[in-house]
């Protein structure tokens, strides 16, 4: 039998009686069978591949592995090996193919070493669900596992390590790793680094399952720590990579350039923001990177810049709120930045709940694209695009400025696209440079500037604005201060809106500026710099409230109509104004050149077919001399006829006349005729011919007498097209208040001052009855929040100055109001319905959840209950819930209590065997071991002391079950066996003179009445009364009868009994004595007398009745009222003096 497998005696204090139990094997080896009291015992006794099971109980020892075995604890985790109990590895592993499985190892107290520990260069390595605690070095720390059989580490807890991690793996090759919990671990939860003294790439290391990393307590947080540089050991998810995660939760890594953090961290999601908090303090170059698609990440402290000097070509960096950047963020190539509302309008306040916050962005290098961040500068510029970086796209972003003079939103040099884009607070809300900027969907708004063109010299620029509105209140939306011919700006389908000049060209700028489908509206000066004629096309194409101050004119009906005229001036009535004229127009004012001269006029020449006398206005083109050849047509009035016919112009009038042609051919010209006054306007030195009819003078010709026959005054001191003598003295600038429309000349009587003031309606300060603007406008003492759902609403205000503040800006949260109380909020807790999460909310609970809010019904409080008691044998140590249930070794052995102590430890092991005889040395026990002795012990565990023997020495000595007893107690010489019991007594009644052993049998006649008869006691007191039957007598024994007999030996027969008869009989010494002799109902001694005549009147009546009344009740010296005499008044007195009432006395 081995030493373990002991019955164990149960010992009182005083060793009165004997128990035995059975205690567990501790290790049982499952292949050969054999049992072995240590851990160590069985794995030096192991064979390879065998199996040891161990029992579920705490064992106290390390254990070198130097073979492969198998070992095997309790599937519910109560096998424990505790090996802190003496420093040294607490499990050594050097062979390949170990298993380990089922067991809690407990470290700490006097162990400073690892709790297991590899040996380099093993493979088939399985810790399978296992628990090591406490261990004040890394928990378990495996050292170069290698192939090419696979590593599994699965289902382990590893906890409060002081200073390491719960699972360190160095150089380690071929590893699979799954469901791992850690907690409270010094250094971290889970560690890669390269060995110190094992060279190995690491390769093939993969995490699975469920990782539940606690972390260590500084960081709030767990992960996977990798002390490699990511090059030698490439992180990402599948196959592809040396370090390969699986496990869900786990996209993203963190890591450092530099020394500061060798390697990177695998955070779980729910830890990775604060840990990249804590470490973002003291590491300012940590990044991040999503294992799932390589796009970086920065969390809540964090440093975008870092990940900006990190970050590959055409990168993606997405940056959550609450980045810790404090300087402007220096971009020099192409990438993406996203912030915490990519995609969501930066217009759109209500739908930004939080904001990813930049102090500033400087491009000089590449095209990144930015979107969905508030960019908040101190006194720097907020973006600014250089000439050597190539551009930016920004969008869904908002630009908020500090109100500082100077200070530039968007300053750009190359080429710069900004979409759903808000800019306020700026001094220059955007300034370009150069290059080419579009902007798009936009809002410049609170700025003293919105959009400034100032190009550099030879930089050409273009400009072009879509769908924005500008609303910049006293200032300016667009200034375009400088550029060149080849410079242009294009806006279209945008809001101007509350502004001082909506739109201004500089005189150095020569800018081509193209406006279509734009809205101005509630500004002093909407337009500012342009020419009439290029206010008129901006007119034309857009729209202005108020309208242009344009001089022109308003008379729909004038030639010169200008619909964007709003001043009117000088109308044009286009016709013929020479009143000589066929078409003369004496409505219009303005000669077109159509005057007809010829159609309506007359023939001059007498000798033409049309000659007409009567006509108002001649022209020799008008005559005809081809209609009537032969006829009508004047001549000299020689007779031609019969003469040979030569051909020529014979018509003598004809300027070309020939005497000698006999034929008419037509080619007479008569172009010599014409007006030879020299002082009318057609006048000619070519004509030869006088025709003064045609002639035409001034007046012909002119509306005005002042003008010489070109239409040219005489006399225009002035040269402005009107002749002095008709010249209007007034105010000709159409921005005057006394503008006079009429007026030619300008008199220096223009009036600025009576019409001007705040010509803006939306201003503060409106002048309804002004038209010129003074500067006057004020937009801040009626500016404020004009939205009345913000918190800061002003109902006076009805310009609003961008001040609104909401909900989500006050407290990051859009479903509260602006006390930061719950817009909804059901179980009326206070936290609100949006960020309410259910779970358990009882802490005692197994599954309590510090982040629930709402308990959902789900508190367990069984799968963590167990024992908690760490010196009991049945210790959990992953239960928090004591469920009474632990048990010592005295609930498990019973038997083996020595003074209410176990002497047994959890497997029944004693604590103390000085002499190794397998029996505790609380329960040993000495005794007689003659075979011949009545109490001989032939037990095992009996030690030799035979002065403890007891024989039979006298005759009535016997020995019961080794006890030696006297069967002669009474020590008379008689055995017990031969006594007689009896009566030894010869004065008892039944005395026995063979008795040997009085047994207090005696009985005695011990009464008065008493007597022996027969061996036994005869009472002579039948009824019991205590007076002998001899001695009764019979007698009345009634206390009220006259012969009341009081002696006690009188036995009651009360039929004797006398009594007195209540009037005259009276009892004397037991007999009655009749008092009425006469028997005339009146006793003797009241014969003289009248009894019941109280009041001695002679008459037994009512008053007598009341005298015995009023002393009723009376129970001494009553007097005549007591008519008995029995000392009393009482009925039978009524009695007595109703037997006789209304009797007269006899005397």
């Amino acid at each position: 039998m081995s030493r373990f497998l002991i019955f164990l005696a149960l010992v009182a204090s005083s060793v009165a009686s004997v128990g035995q139990t059975t205690p567990l094997a501790p290790v049982t080896n499952l292949t050969s069978g054999v049992v072995y009291l240590t851990i160590q015992e069985a794995v030096n006794n192991a064979a390879n591949g065998d199996e040891l099971q161990l029992a579920s109980a705490r064992f106290e020892e390390h254990v070198a592995f130097n073979a492969p075995v198998v070992l095997l604890g309790d599937p519910d985790g109560l096998t424990i090996i505790d090996v802190s109990l003496e420093d040294g590895w607490g499990l050594t592993l050097s062979s390949d193919n170990i298993t380990i499985k089922d067991v809690t190892v407990m470290s700490g107290g006097v162990n400073t070493a690892y709790a297991i520990h590899s040996e380099p260069g093993i493979t088939g390595l399985t810790i399978e669900d296992v628990n090591v605690l406490n261990s004040s070095r890394s928990c378990i720390d495996l050292n170069g596992l290698t192939g090419p059989e696979l590593n599994v580490i699965r289902n382990v807890n590893v906890s409060n390590s002081a200073i390491g991690f719960g699972l360190a793996m160095s150089s380690c090759a071929n590893v699979w790793v799954e469901n791992i919990t850690s907690t409270d671990n010094g250094f971290g939860d889970i560690a890669i680094m390269e060995s110190n003294y094992y060279e190995q790439n690491i390769t093939g290391v993969s995490f699975n399952g469920v990782l539940d990393l606690g972390g260590p307590q500084s960081l709030g947080g767990g992960g996977v720590v990798i002390q490699v540089p990511i090059a030698d050991a490439p992180v990402g998810m599948g196959p592809g990579f040396a370090i390969s995660m699986n496990a869900p939760g786990f996209q993203y890594f963190l890591e450092a350039e530099g020394e500061d953090l060798t390697g990177c961290i695998l955070p779980h999601n729910d830890h990775i923001r604060t840990i990249a908090f804590a470490l973002g303090a003291e590491i300012e170059s940590l990044v991040s990177c999503d294992m799932s698609n390589q796009e970086m990440h920065v969390f809540p402290g964090m440093f975008v810049q870092s990940a900006v000097d990190a970050a590959s070509e055409n990168a993606v960096i997405k940056v959550e709120a609450g980045s810790a950047d404090s300087a402007v963020i220096a971009v020099d190539q192409s990438l993406t930045l996203l912030g915490a509302n990519a995609g969501i309008s930066g217009l759109a306040a209500q739908d930004r709940d939080v904001e990813s916050v930049l102090p500033g962005i400087t491009v000089t290098g590449g095209s990144p694209v930015i979107d969905g961040f508030r960019i908040q500068p101190g006194s720097d510029d907020a973006v600014e695009v250089l000439a050597e970086g190539e551009g930016l796209t920004l969008r869904n972003s908002i630009l908020l400025g500090q109100d500082l003079s100077g200070q530039v939103g968007i300053k750009s040099r190359n080429m710069v696209h900004l979409n759903e884009v808000k800019i306020t607070k700026f001094d220059e809300a955007l300034m370009q440079n150069g290059g080419h900027l579009t902007v798009q969907n936009s809002l410049i708004k609170e700025n003293n500037i919105g959009i400034k063109t100032d190009h550099d010299s030879g930089n050409i620029g273009s400009t072009d604005i879509q769908d924005c509105t500008f609303e910049n209140a006293g200032g300016k939306a667009v200034l375009l201060a400088q550029g060149a011919g080849s410079d242009s700006f294009a806006m279209s389908n945008c809001v101007l809106n509350l502004h001082t000049t909506a739109f201004e060209k500089g005189a150095e700028s020569s800018i081509s500026m193209t406006l279509t489908n734009n809205t101005f509206s509630n500004s002093e000066g909407q337009l500012a710099g342009l020419e009439r004629e290029t206010q008129l096309a901006f007119c034309a194409s857009n729209s202005f409230s108020p309208a242009l101050r344009i001089t022109g004119c308003t008379d729909s009906n004038a030639d010169n109509f200008e619909a964007c005229a709003t001043i009117h001036q000088g109308c044009q009535y286009l016709g013929c104004t020479s009143p000589k004229a066929c078409n003369f127009d004496p409505s219009a004012n303005a000669d077109d050149g159509s005057c007809d001269l010829i159609s309506c006029a007359g023939c001059p020449l007498g000798f033409a077919c049309n000659y007409d006398p009567d006509a108002d206005l001649y022209k020799v083109e008008s005559c005809d001399f081809s209609g009537c050849e032969g006829s009508g047509m004047a001549t000299d009035g020689e007779d031609r006829s019969g003469l040979l016919l030569v051909a020529g112009c014979t018509i003598p009038q004809g300027c070309n006349y020939n005497p000698d042609a006999d034929t008419e051919d037509g080619s007479c010209t008569f172009d010599c005729y014409g007006c030879m006054d020299a002082s009318a306007c057609n006048y000619e030195v070519a004509f030869t011919l006088e025709s003064n009819e045609t002639c035409l003078f001034i007046q012909d010709l002119y509306p005005s007498v002042h003008v010489d026959c070109e239409g040219v005054c005489y006399n225009d001191t002035n040269e402005n097209g009107v002749c002095d003598e008709e010249e209007i003295n007034g105010c000709t600038d159409g921005l005057a208040c006394n503008f006079l429309s009429d007026a030619t000349l300008d008199d220096g009587s223009c009036d600025y001052a009576s019409c001007a003031g705040c010509i803006n309606p939306a201003a503060c300060n409106h002048d309804a009855d002004a038209y010129l603007s003074d500067g006057s406008c004020d937009y801040t003492s009626c500016s404020g929040c004009s939205f009345s759902m913000a918190c800061n609403y002003d109902s006076t205000a009805f310009i609003d100055d961008g001040s609104c503040v909401f909900p989500v800006d006050l407290f990051s949260k859009a479903y509260v109001n602006c006390e930061g109380g719950c817009l909804n909020d059901l179980d009326g807790d206070g936290i609100c319905d949006e960020e309410e999460v259910g779970g358990c909310t009882d802490f005692e609970a197994c599954n309590f959840e510090v982040e629930a809010t709402d308990d959902d019904g789900s508190c367990d409080y069984t799968s963590c209950a167990g024992c908690t008691d760490e010196f009991a044998c049945n210790y959990n140590p992953f239960v928090t819930l004591d469920d009474g249930g632990c048990e010592g070794p005295e609930d498990l052995y019973p038997d083996a209590i020595v003074d209410g102590v176990s002497v047994v430890d959890c497997l029944g092991r004693c604590n103390n065997d000085t002499d190794e005889d397998g029996v505790c040395d609380e329960l040993e026990v000495t005794g007689c071991t003659d075979p011949l002795a009545c109490n001989y012990d032939d037990g095992p565990f009996t030690d030799t002391d035979n002065d403890l023997c007891t024989y039979v020495e006298g005759n009535c000595d016997t020995c019961e079950e080794g006890v030696l007893v006297d069967r002669d107690a009474d020590n008379d010489g008689v055995c017990d066996d031969d006594e007689i019991a009896g009566c030894q007594d010869d004065q008892a009644c039944n005395f026995e003179p063979e008795a040997t052993d009085s047994d207090d049998s005696c009985i005695y006649a011990s009464g008065p009445c008493e007597s022996c008869l027969d061996g036994g006691v005869v009472v002579h007191d039948q009824d019991n009364d205590g007076v002998c039957d001899s001695d009764e007598v019979i007698g009345c024994t009634d206390s009220s009868a006259c012969n009341y007999d009081d002696n006690p030996t009188t036995d009651s027969d009360n039929s004797l009994c006398t009594y007195t008869d209540g009037i005259c009989q009276t009892c004397e010494d037991g007999v009655i004595v009749d008092n009425d002799a006469d028997g005339d109902g009146i006793c003797d001694d009241d014969e003289a007398s009248c009894i019941g005549d109280l009041n001695e009147d002679g008459l037994r009546g009512a008053a007598d009745i009341l005298i015995l009344l009023a002393g009723f009740g009376c129970s001494s010296d009553c007097g005549i009222a007591d008519l008995n005499e029995d000392g009393l008044v009482a009925a039978s007195d009524i009695l007595m003096a109703l037997s006789t009432f209304g009797v007269a006395c006899p005397n």
